[in-house]
Order: structure tokens, then C-alpha cells, then sequence
């Protein structure tokens, strides 16, 4: 999927078809199942990032209308709420009519987590529109745990709150257990 906004990032701050277990530094992992109707099309591995991208069963990475993106940054020093400003930043460069809503920061199972919106009606560097729905967990050990879920057009309200209510349930485990 290689959107502006999550890209620009990963480039910068440098899965799996079932269960990502993303490995830390204890035994930490983002409980993360793809949807049903969504295929595992794309894992790559460094030493700052996991990355593993989804799509709707029938697309391609390189032609996707929906799409998952599950990444594990490691050593950014960011907090979520840091991460979320350079990602808008990263896509205000890259989109000249980029939209964002203020994320909603919030405590999860004693993690600090936001989710936030983020849009471009024509992406500068793909030439098509994008919206993304962004969660971002802090894990341990200077560990960010990102899940993006991507539409080439708007979706209706009723399928923004649907997907909004999937991607604030996702947790991150670890020895004492998910919260």
C-alpha cells in the first residue's frame, strides 16, 4: 500500500496472514487478527521496523481500494501523540490538500494510544485519494505498535464507526497478560 503518510514514516524512522505476534523485547505483541476479507499481501523486517500490509481479498498491493497496514517502530523516541504530528506533517508535505482530526488520546490497558483521521483528496505522490484511520499504541522499550486502515474514497459514516470501534479493541500483550 505504501501510502504517503505511514511510508514517509517508516522510511524516516528505520506479518504475517494470521495472529502478528511482534516480538519485543519481553514477550509484548499486538493481538492483531486480519478481517475477515483481507489478505496478507506484503511482510518486510528491519532493524527499526516490522511492517505488514493487508488488502481486500481480490486487490493487489499495488492497486488496493481497501487496505491494513500493522507496523512495529522500533527506537523512534516519539509517543504516540509525536508520531501522530509528524505523520500529519509527512502528509501536509506530501499532499497540498491534506485533512486531519485531532486524534483522540486516550489509556488502554495502561498504554497511552491514539486514534486519529487523516485525509488527502489527491496524494502528490500516488495521484489517487486516500483516508486513514490510525491507531497508534505505545508499547515498551521505546516500541510504537501502528494499525492503519486505508480507503481510496471516503467510507459512510456507519463503516468509519464500524472500523473505528475494530481498531480501538486491538491490544498489545504481554507477560501480565492483554489490556
Amino acid at each position: 500500500m505504501r501510502n504517503g503518510g505511514l511510508a514517509a514514516l517508516l522510511v524516516m524512522s528505520l506479518g504475517a496472514p494470521a495472529l502478528i505476534a511482534m516480538p519485543a523485547m519481553a514477550a509484548e505483541t499486538l493481538r492483531f487478527f486480519p478481517p475477515d476479507g483481507f489478505t496478507g499481501v506484503h511482510v518486510s523486517e528491519s532493524d527499526t521496523v516490522r511492517l505488514s500490509e493487508y488488502v481486500r481479498d481480490g486487490e493487489a498491493l499495488d492497486g488496493w481500494t481497501n487496505a491494513i497496514t500493522v507496523a512495529e517502530l522500533r527506537g523512534t523516541g516519539w509517543t504516540a501523540s509525536e508520531y501522530v504530528s509528524q505523520l500529519q506533517a509527512d502528509l501536509a508535505a506530501s499532499c497540498s490538500q491534506a485533512f486531519e482530526m485531532s486524534p483522540d488520546t486516550f489509556e488502554a490497558g495502561g498504554r497511552t494510544s491514539t486514534i486519529s483521521i487523516h485525509a488527502c483528496p489527491n496524494m502528490d505522490i500516488s495521484g489517487r485519494p486516500e483516508i486513514d484511520l490510525v491507531r497508534v499504541i505505545e508499547g515498551a522499550d521505546d516500541k510504537l505498535f501502528v494499525i492503519q486502515r486505508s480507503w481510496v474514497i471516503s467510507p459512510p459514516n456507519e463503516e468509519l464507526l464500524e472500523w473505528s470501534d475494530w481498531i480501538r479493541a486491538l491490544q498489545v500483550c504481554d507477560d501480565d497478560g492483554c489490556a
